[in-house]
């Protein structure tokens, strides 16, 4: 998975994913980066920096660029380079070292050249152009002993355990939300009507619209399993998914607490009632993650519990603070957002945990 915190201006800037957002206003791409600043409001600067250089270049959507254009484009950079001067308050200085302004100019100019040729890249013998950047594939990898938080670019999210492989484009595009599982995952998704999520995994497919569940696909010798926590899905066999368009394959449909089993020797799908109630399922979550007046330190306890990832915090700034809240229905991704709103705290995803921090509060739950 792209790490967006080690990043640069100059690795921004040549980002398909931040082209996306800046150049082709793609609103998918503008969501995920108004919630990632969001999160990590110390990559704000940087990040406006990159979003500034690229806003003032002018690309061709032919992709092609004259001498003239392209010496058009290098006096913009000259003139943000000079307004970012006098904002700075370095213009006296800078009017004495005329040697310094022409190496930036010229480190920038040169930048922005790699830019151009970056947007006018042949692929395939076609010109790619910034309105027509395809999806980079990204393939995340759990290769310790704990389960790992992936989060996906429609704000799905997906646990995946150790062992799994998980493949997924760097911005969804098309009718669909396709993905591909190798192991054990479960998945929290986002609700689009529209575009169904699609988890590709061995034999079987499993359609979404927005729902809670997991699938089981580890070892080739070993059943495919797909269990519902909540919502409704959709198993197919994955070699006649395609059929559904044609209305010659009806799909096993799945509900809250049941599961569907593909026997990899006879590929039939077999659909039974789950015995007991699962933890995510709609009417034992109403009463697990109904909380009022607890500490946020075991609202956090429940929701490593139920998840399997780690939240790290300071329990002695924030671990008492109170918290009120029914979080039911939400996905772990506004779980964490709201009791963090609840006591002024910011949050960050990464593979490995969710880190939150705080100045805590001054309240204690009260328990009388």
């Amino acid at each position: 998975m792209v790490n967006y915190l080690t990043y640069e201006v100059e690795d921004f800037i040549v980002d398909d994913f931040f082209i996306a957002w800046v150049l082709d206003e793609d609103p998918q791409a503008r969501h995920f980066w108004e919630v990632w600043l969001e999160e990590h409001p110390h990559k704000k600067g940087v990040v406006m920096q990159a979003y500034t250089i690229l806003k003032g270049l002018y690309i061709k959507p032919e992709g092609y660029l004259s001498d003239a254009e392209i010496e058009e484009i290098h006096d913009k950079v000259r003139e943000r380079i000079t307004d970012a001067c006098d904002n700075s308050g370095f213009r006296f200085l800078l009017m004495r070292s005329r040697f310094w302004l022409s190496a930036a100019a010229l480190i920038l100019v040169l930048l922005t050249a790699g830019i151009i040729v970056y947007l006018k890249r042949d692929t395939a013998g076609s010109v790619m152009t910034a309105g027509n950047q395809k999806p980079v594939t990204l393939v995340r990898e759990n290769k310790g002993q704990k389960p790992v938080l992936v989060y996906l670019p429609d704000r799905s999210s997906v646990v995946l355990k150790p062992g799994g492989v998980l493949e997924y484009p760097s911005v969804f595009t098309g009718k669909s939300r396709d993905i591909r599982l190798t192991g054990d995952a479960f998945f929290e998704v986002t609700t689009d009507s529209k575009r169904p999520f699609i988890v590709h995994a061995g034999e079987v497919a499993v359609k979404v619209l927005g729902t809670a569940f997991s699938v089981s696909s580890a070892g080739r010798d070993k059943n495919i399993k797909v269990v519902v926590n909540s919502g409704k899905v959709a198993v197919f066999d994955n070699v006649k998914l395609s059929a559904e368009k044609k209305q010659k394959h009806r799909p096993v449909m799945l509900t809250a607490n049941e599961e569907a089993v593909f026997n990899r020797k006879d590929t039939a799908i077999v659909k039974q009632k789950l015995a007991k109630p699962l933890i995510l399922s709609p009417e034992v979550a109403r009463k697990m993650f109904r909380f009022h007046n607890a500490s946020f330190a075991d609202v956090i306890a429940k929701l490593k519990e139920v998840y399997g990832v780690e939240i790290l915090f300071d329990e002695e700034t924030m671990g008492s603070c109170p918290i009120s809240a029914t979080l039911s229905t939400q996905p772990l991704y506004e779980k964490v957002k709201i009791i963090c709103e609840a006591v002024n705290a910011g949050f960050t995803i990464t593979d490995t945990n969710i880190t939150i921090e705080g100045k805590g509060c001054t309240q204690s739950p009260d328990h009388n």
